[in-house]
């Protein structure tokens, strides 16, 4: 991998994203970037533009518009959203400028992790799910087809730190 090139975390919601993504920045001694924390920073609370009517299509368009503006960038550490990467512009913006990896789990632990008190992350499907582990296998298969185009790294069972130990390996080897 190439010193400047991006590393793009991605994977469902409650994948990892954004822990293991700041412990590989602090690793690699790169700038990181959660790209909630951004637009939530630019654009306040997700729950807000999400409460809109025409929420989904705005949020979207925010994604595109940050994916372009991190593209410019480089050497960095990126966390996406849980569907950043399903969308064709920001995949193709943010996977041109370095390597991509996709965080696995099961159904079953994403759940738990996303059920855990504490989270402050807007996440407006899962908390209205009737069955969340139904949802995350929805979700899963509907992201299928674009996360298997990046590097898959199964997170089952490991600490954030081993994840981030472990992609940390991949990018200087």
């Amino acid at each position: 991998m190439k010193n400047d090139a991006n590393v793009i975390v991605t994977g469902l919601m409650g994948s990892g994203k954004s822990t293991v993504g700041a412990l590989l920045a602090a690793k690699l001694d790169r700038p990181f970037v959660d790209m909630d924390v951004a637009l939530e920073e630019r654009h306040g609370p997700i729950r807000a533009v999400f409460d809109q009517p025409d929420g989904d299509k705005r949020f979207q368009k925010l994604e595109q518009d940050l994916a372009t503006e991190l593209s410019a960038e480089r050497g960095l550490v990126i966390a996406t959203g849980g569907r950043t990467m399903t969308d064709a512009l920001s995949a193709e913006r943010l996977a041109s400028t370095g390597v991509v990896f996709c965080l696995n789990s099961s159904d079953t632990e994403l759940v738990e992790r996303l059920s855990k008190p504490g989270s402050t992350t807007y996440r407006p499907r899962f908390l209205a799910a009737t069955n969340r582990e139904a949802l995350m296998a929805d979700l899963r298969a509907a992201s299928a087809d674009a996360f298997s185009r990046y590097e898959q790294v199964d997170t089952g069972g490991l600490s954030a730190a081993s994840v981030a130990d472990l992609l940390a390996e991949r990018c200087t080897h």
